[in-house]
């Protein structure tokens, strides 16, 4: 093996084990998924529960999770992948099922001061280093703390 070679494959092994460590660690700091909706190019969005989701979290969840499932219906699986591309479009995407499950929350009688706890807690963390938390609160303002 020429030393031209020997470099290349170093270099590659070292560049496969930084991109590794980094996802690795991207995912911790992510935290726990609770659940996803998948919008496939053809056929029904398809909501998945995490197995380990708490009790209390299952109908807010689901719930988030189901406005998705519409917004998917609605702009179709491209339009959809495609506002998942910037954290503006994410935003624009999570702000409704975010208020849709603290609603359910309120719906089953939380208290409002921890609807609202949870809901700029859940909101900020999925944002967090992404989006000014002032653009996120205004968005929250705007969008649901109406129904709240």
């Amino acid at each position: 093996m020429t030393m031209r070679r020997r470099i290349f494959r170093i270099g590659l092994f070292a560049a496969l084990a930084l991109a590794t460590i980094s996802l690795i660690s991207q995912r911790r700091a992510r935290g726990t998924v609770l659940a996803y909706t998948s919008c496939p190019f053809s056929g029904a969005p398809v909501v998945v529960l995490n197995a380990g989701i708490d009790a209390e979290d299952t109908m807010p969840v689901r719930i988030h999770e189901e406005v998705h499932a519409q917004q998917c219906r609605e702009l179709g699986a491209l339009r959809y992948r495609w506002r998942n591309l910037s954290a503006s479009g994410i935003l624009s995407l999570e702000i409704p099922a975010y208020c849709e499950a603290a609603a359910a929350r309120m719906g089953r009688r939380d208290t409002r001061k921890i609807v609202l706890e949870r809901l700029e807690d859940d909101v900020q963390g999925a944002f967090s280093g992404k989006l000014d938390s002032a653009e996120i609160r205004k968005n929250l303002a705007t969008d649901c703390l109406d129904r709240i």
